[in-house]
This record gives C-alpha cells, sequence and structure tokens, in this order.
C-alpha cells in the first residue's frame, strides 16, 4: 500500500503553466540524519513568488515548512543538494535581474542565507541541473544553443562557464550525476531524438549514445548505482515512450520499453521520475498526460540482479492532473550521502502535485509500503549476538542468536539461557557465575537439608546457643520436633545434630571444590586458552 501525506495546501498556482511540466526535477533528498527535504517553486498568478522548502524528521509523517526565498520569479527547474555536513543547498534560476542568471542559496547554521550569483546568461535562461560530489564541490550543467556548458564550485567560489561539449544539434540537459570517483556524468538530448551522455574523469570524453530514436523528445533523468552503473530514463519514440537503459562496465545495453503511450495526446506521458534504492532496484514513476481520462500514477522496478523491467504497479490513483499538466514531480535519489539511498521496503518515494479544483496545486509525499509485514520486522531483524554455548548439566552444545538489541557477555557462559548485560562481567562476577551453576546442578533444598538449616536458626548446631523459647517453639513445629517449650530428648538431639553435621560437610566439599575450580581456571586463563577450551577441561577434570 501507498502512504500518501499532504505537505501543502492551495499554495502552488498552476494556473499558468506546471511546474513539473518540463523535466524530472531533483528537488528531494534525505540527509545522513534521516530527514527529508523537497523544494518547490511557489508561484503566484502570473509569475513566481519564490522557493518554498519543507522537511520530514518522521519518514514523510509530518513536514515543517520554510522560505528560503520569497519575493523572486525564479524558474521551473531547480536542483537541491546536501552536502556532508546535512546542509540543503538549492541552485535555481532569477528570472527577474538583469541579465538572468543561476543563484545559489543555503542553509548553513540552521537559516537560509541570502542568495549569491553563479552564472549570468548572455540570453534566456535554459533548464539546467546539479549535482554534488563527495568533497562537496558542486557540478552544473546547461546548455546556450548548441553548447553543453559546465561550471564548478561552491559557495563564495564559483568557475567560470566552460564548454563541455559542442553538438551539430540543439542539446538540452536531462540530468547530471557523479559516480564513486566523483566522474561526473551529464546526460542531454538533442532535437532529432537521440539521447548522449558525456563523462568527465579529468577532462570531459566525447559522447556515448544512449539511445538514437526518431524524434525529439528531451526530457530524462540519469542516476548511478553503488557500483557506478548509470541509468537512464526518458521519453522518446514518435508518440512519447517511456523508455530505459543502462551502462555497465562503459558499455551502454539495449533500452528497455517501460511504457507505451497511446499517441492520445501530444505528449501522451508526462515526464517521468526516477527513484532507486540501496539494493540499486530502479524505480520509474509515470502518469499519462491531460488528454487521458487516467490519472493515475503508475511505477515499474527495474531489480538490481535481472536488471529486466516488472510488471506495472499502482503508486497513486486519488491524484488529478494540475490544470492538465503531469503530476509527477520528483523522487528520491542521491548520491551524496551514502545514508539518504534508502531500502527498498519504502520505495519508491516520490512527491506528486495534485489539482485542488481552484487552480492551484497541492504536493503530495509517497511512499510505498508492503501490504503485508513478514516476521520478524525490521526493527529487530538484525543478528546482534552470537553465543556457542557448552551446557554443563547435560555436557551438550547450544547455538544462540539474540536478535535486534545487544544481549551479550563476555564472562563465562551460563548454561541458563537469558539475555545478559552489555558490559563486561568482572573476574568475581564470573567465579559467582559457576558457583551458581554449580548449586544449580545440587538440585533444589533437600528435606534433610531445610531441617539443618532450620536447626542452624535454633541455634542448635555446634555452639547451642538457645533463640528464644517463642521462635524456638515455632522452628521446631515446623521440623515436628515436639510441642512447643519441650526437649525432645538426647537421641533426637544427637540424630540431628548429626544430620546438621553432614549437611555441613557437604557444603565444605562443594566450596573446597569451587576453591580448586577457580585456580584451576586461573591457570588456564593464564595459558591464554580459549573459553571454550577452558569450559571442556573444567568439564572433565571435575565431572561437569
Amino acid at each position: 500500500m501507498t502512504t500518501r501525506v499532504q505537505i501543502t495546501t492551495g499554495d502552488t498556482d498552476v494556473g499558468w503553466s506546471g511546474i513539473a511540466h518540463l523535466g524530472s526535477n531533483r528537488t528531494m533528498a534525505r540527509d545522513s540524519t534521516g530527514r527529508l527535504w523537497v523544494i518547490w517553486e511557489h508561484r503566484r498568478v502570473l509569475d513566481t513568488d519564490g522557493i518554498r522548502a519543507a522537511y520530514s524528521d518522521d519518514n514523510g509523517a509530518t513536514w515543517t515548512q520554510e522560505v528560503p526565498l520569497a519575493g523572486v520569479n525564479v524558474g521551473e527547474i531547480m536542483s537541491l543538494v546536501l552536502d556532508s555536513s546535512n546542509v540543503p543547498m538549492i541552485l535555481y534560476v532569477d528570472e527577474d535581474s538583469s541579465p538572468k542568471a543561476i543563484r545559489y542559496v543555503d542553509r548553513s547554521g540552521g537559516t537560509w542565507g541570502s542568495p549569491e550569483l553563479v552564472y549570468e546568461f548572455s540570453g534566456d535562461p535554459n533548464v539546467h541541473f546539479a549535482a554534488i560530489d563527495s568533497g562537496d564541490t558542486i557540478h552544473i550543467a546547461l546548455v546556450n544553443l548548441k553548447d553543453v556548458i559546465y561550471i564548478t564550485g561552491s559557495t563564495g567560489s564559483w568557475s567560470g562557464a566552460a564548454t563541455a561539449h559542442t553538438d551539430t544539434d540543439f542539446p538540452n540537459v536531462c540530468g547530471v550525476a557523479i559516480d564513486s570517483s566523483d566522474n561526473i556524468y551529464v546526460m542531454f538530448g538533442l532535437n532529432t531524438g537521440n539521447y548522449k551522455m558525456i563523462v568527465n574523469t579529468g577532462s570531459w570524453g566525447s559522447p556515448e549514445t544512449i539511445e538514437a530514436l526518431a524524434t525529439g523528445y528531451v526530457v530524462g533523468s540519469l542516476v548511478i548505482d553503488s557500483s557506478d552503473d548509470v541509468h537512464a530514463c526518458y521519453k522518446g519514440g514518435s508518440i512519447g515512450d517511456i523508455r530505459y537503459n543502462k551502462r555497465t562496465s562503459g558499455l551502454w545495453g539495449t533500452a528497455q520499453l517501460i511504457a507505451a503511450a497511446d499517441g492520445a495526446g501530444a505528449d501522451d506521458i508526462g515526464p517521468p521520475a526516477m527513484a532507486m534504492d540501496s539494493s540499486n532496484n530502479v524505480y520509474i514513476i509515470y502518469q499519462e498526460d491531460q488528454s487521458s481520462a487516467d490519472d493515475t500514477i503508475y511505477y515499474k522496478v527495474i531489480t538490481g540482479g535481472s536488471g529486466l523491467a516488472g510488471a506495472e504497479k499502482i503508486l497513486d490513483s486519488t491524484s488529478t492532473h494540475p490544470n492538465t499538466k503531469n503530476s509527477v514531480y520528483t523522487a528520491l535519489w542521491h548520491k551524496y550521502p551514502s545514508s539518504g539511498i534508502i531500502g527498498a521496503a519504502r520505495h519508491p518515494m516520490a512527491v506528486i502535485l495534485s489539482d485542488d479544483g481552484s487552480f492551484r496545486a497541492d504536493l503530495f509525499f509517497l511512499s510505498f509500503a508492503a501490504d503485508t509485514v513478514i516476521f520478524p520486522s525490521e526493527s529487530i531483524t538484525r543478528v546482534t549476538n552470537i553465543i556457542h554455548r557448552y551446557v554443563r548439566a547435560n555436557s551438550t552444545f547450544t547455538l544462540e542468536m539474540s536478535l535486534g538489541e545487544v544481549t551479550s557477555d563476555f564472562g563465562l557462559p551460563q548454561w541458563l539461557s537469558r539475555p545478559q548485560p552489555a558490559v563486561a562481567k568482572t573476574e568475581a562476577d564470573e567465579f559467582k557465575s559457576v558457583e551458581e551453576a554449580i548449586r544449580n546442578t545440587l538440585g533444589a533444598e533437600t528435606e534433610q537439608e531445610r531441617r539443618a538449616r532450620l536447626l542452624g536458626e535454633l541455634g542448635i548446631g555446634v555452639a547451642g546457643v538457645d533463640t528464644g523459647q517463642e521462635e524456638r517453639a515455632r522452628l521446631l513445629g515446623e521440623l515436628g520436633i515436639g510441642v512447643a517449650g519441650e526437649d525432645t530428648g538426647q537421641a533426637e538431639r544427637a540424630r540431628l545434630l548429626g544430620e546438621r553435621r553432614a549437611v555441613t560437610e557437604q557444603e565444605q566439599q562443594t566450596q573446597g571444590r569451587l576453591v580448586t575450580e577457580r585456580e584451576r581456571i586461573r591457570q588456564l586463563r593464564a595459558q591464554g586458552l580459549s573459553r571454550e577450551d577452558i569450559n571442556r577441561i573444567i568439564a572433565d577434570e571435575f565431572g561437569r
């Protein structure tokens, strides 16, 4: 089933154009503490009123909104990245400035700062994307006419624009991604229908063809998995099918059809969003366009092992096209920090738009969860301790596993299986455990031992001290020796004293054996023997 949480209420006006219409945004991220971030364009009637952000510290159950930027008309495509200190950073187009420019704003220190200039356009701004590497350097790609432009840097220090590639056709950047070696990958589409990628491993290489198609769609998405394999998803074909291809060991495979457009509208299927989980499973999310009566948001999973797309599944069936535009806004994937990538149990995780009926759209957080819970649940599936335990009572070994919490100790093993504290025992504690085990071996208190104990409490021991008439009478009654206050006779007294001496001798023998066993354990430990070897030797020598 899908968890669906509303983030905004009538916040985004889509009466002018849909903020998710031009391409798949990289506007959702998860930091190393588990905090989720999403940003969006806050739209007014004919222009925008800056950028809004929201974060969630409870896996999307509740959201807190913030205002990174107000009173500025921003472009529809923005990029959100997180640095190694979990600082969110936004790159956007300032369309109110002259000339128009890419600007940067971050939330260092816990509050959103002032924007700073990254790059000024000589003409109209184009779609741009950004990614961040392991050293917190940001990499930006955009297009100027037939040139793919590359900019790099960080707050306060940005490079000038450099030409990464010049094409014979007009390109449009679809995505930027970075691998574990900080190599930079830029995907772009051409109006002839081809999708290509260039890679910077120190310098920019020649373009690689992802797939050569017949018509000119230029929207897509690019992600890189933990093996540094590259995954591309994009629109293509004469009527805008959703397609996918994967690059392994530097070579692109055979492209797959993910969703076939029916040709009912100009775009038919909106731009797809692509997510990835910690097992390198890819999730491609899409929705048919406004010409279709079907508002359902679908997805397919490409498993990390087979590389093949599975059956089509429903992610959300309650959303409606916002002002006839695409509902699919963004999905979760980013390379750094690696903890931002989550497991398959919660994927696909996405943010979508839904028309509220008043020329505005609401943002909703979607996260998938399985319909059934398989025991053991996620919180207790970790094996935190394994004990190979020797049971002295019957000279057998058991293998015990602890789940969910640390319950191990590093003392001598006990033959009764129960959770142990995670604090190492002292030597005295270890000997105490041995004593308890031996007493357990002797079994419960016998009738003879009980009588001797009670006689001891009476003071009828070696000293023969009287404990008082009333208490003596009560205890003699428990022993069944005469009536209160009466002497039971010399013979009975002698018999009971004999029983007491026998028990005392047995206890002395047990104590002596414990002392001997303790000394032997010290000797074996001084020899550097393992705990298991010590247990075997003690069992053999002392008959345990």
